[in-house]
């Protein structure tokens, strides 16, 4: 399994396979050092994301989407239609992980997110 890997220029970083899965203990949205450059803990393993069109909710987790690394890490997804961008970066020198969402339609849409928060070293 392909795997990418952004950081914040302190340590911490944000890494999950092409797929947009974990499948490593060293996988997360959010793992933070919390003594630069070391202590390295897993504080955002993932999120479950689904996308509402209209009165349709769609699983985003469960639609194949295309993967793109060209500055940061992008997943393409096709939803009814319409095509949606998420795109993940960290703050340079914050920990803090920023997951951008681009989608063109006139169709009302909206985002729920449902974050697989953690608190553990990341050897742990």
């Amino acid at each position: 399994m392909r795997e990418w890997i952004t950081t914040n220029g302190l340590g911490s970083y944000v890494s999950l396979t092409h797929s947009n899965v974990n499948m490593s203990k060293f996988h997360g949205l959010l793992v933070a050092s919390m003594d630069p450059p070391t202590k390295r803990h897993v504080f955002v393993s993932n999120v479950h994301e689904r996308i509402q069109i209209d009165d349709q909710i769609y699983d985003l987790n469960n639609i194949a989407g295309s993967f793109d690394f060209d500055v940061f890490p992008s997943f393409l997804y096709e939803v009814d239609s319409i095509n949606v961008r998420k795109t993940i970066f960290m703050e340079h020198e914050k920990n803090t992980t920023i997951i951008k969402y681009e989608v063109k339609t006139d169709k009302q849409v909206s985002f729920i997110h449902g974050p697989i928060v953690n608190s553990r070293h990341f050897y742990d």
